[in-house]
C-alpha cells in the first residue's frame, strides 16, 4: 500500500516538472537566425548612410557660384552665415535662383535684395534687415523676403492679427497700424500672397454685420 502511494507521488512530481519545463520552453523567445540579423544590420547601415548623405553639407560659396552663373544674381554673405549648407540628394548643378531660395529657407537662412545685390543672412535677423517694400502690383521671387502693406476696407486691422499670425513662421513679422487701418507684413513673398488672399476673403462688407 505504501509502495503504491510512493509511486503515485513520484508520478505527480514528474508530471509537474515536465509541464513546467514545456511551458518555459514555449515562452522562451526564438533566437533570430543569422540571416535575420544580417538583414537588420544591412537595413540599419543603409538608413544611416542615407541620413548622412542627406545631411552632408556643401560649401555655400560653391552653390552661389553656380546660381550666379545661371541667374546673373550677385550675392553678399552675412558674417553669421555658415560655411556649409545642406542642399539635398539632387545636388546644386544647374540650380536656379528660386530653387536656391528654397534651399536657404531649409537651412534657416534668408535672402534680402538690396540694390543690385542679394544678401544672405540668418532668418533670426531678417526682420532687422533693409527688406524692400513692395508697392501694389509689384512681385518678387517666391522665396524672397519682402515687406508689404495691406490696407483694409471693412475690418479693423488689429482684429486680423491673431487670425493671420499662426499662418506665418516665427521669423516673419506682422503688425497692425490702427490709424491707417492697415497690416504690415514681413515674410517670404509666396507667403505674403497667401496672406493677401486670406485678407481679401475676410475683409468684405459682410464682415461688418
Amino acid at each position: 500500500m505504501l509502495q503504491s502511494r510512493l509511486v503515485t507521488v513520484l508520478a505527480i512530481v514528474f508530471l509537474v516538472s515536465f509541464t513546467s519545463a514545456c511551458a518555459v520552453a514555449q515562452s522562451a523567445p526564438e533566437a533570430p537566425s543569422s540571416a535575420t540579423k544580417e538583414s537588420r544590420q544591412t537595413a540599419t547601415t543603409q538608413g544611416k548612410t542615407r541620413s548622412a548623405r542627406l545631411r552632408r553639407t556643401t560649401p555655400i560659396t560653391s552653390v552661389i557660384k553656380e546660381v550666379t552663373a545661371n541667374s546673373g544674381q550677385r550675392f553678399l554673405l552675412d558674417y553669421r552665415v555658415p560655411n556649409g549648407i545642406v542642399v539635398g540628394p539632387t545636388g546644386f548643378a544647374d540650380m536656379e535662383y528660386d530653387a536656391f531660395l528654397s534651399v536657404l529657407d531649409n537651412n534657416d537662412l534668408a535672402a534680402v535684395t538690396t540694390g543690385d545685390y542679394v544678401t544672405v543672412l540668418p532668418k533670426k535677423g531678417v526682420r532687422q534687415a533693409a527688406i524692400p517694400v513692395l508697392k501694389d502690383g509689384e512681385t518678387a521671387a517666391p522665396g524672397a523676403w519682402v515687406t508689404r502693406v495691406f490696407a483694409l476696407q471693412h475690418l479693423p486691422a488689429p482684429q486680423l492679427v491673431p487670425v493671420l499670425r499662426p499662418l506665418m513662421p516665427t521669423s516673419a513679422h506682422l503688425a497692425a497700424q490702427g490709424n491707417a487701418n492697415a497690416l504690415i507684413v514681413v515674410d517670404r513673398y509666396a507667403n505674403t500672397e497667401r496672406l493677401r488672399q486670406v485678407i481679401e476673403q475676410l475683409d468684405t462688407p459682410a464682415a461688418k454685420r
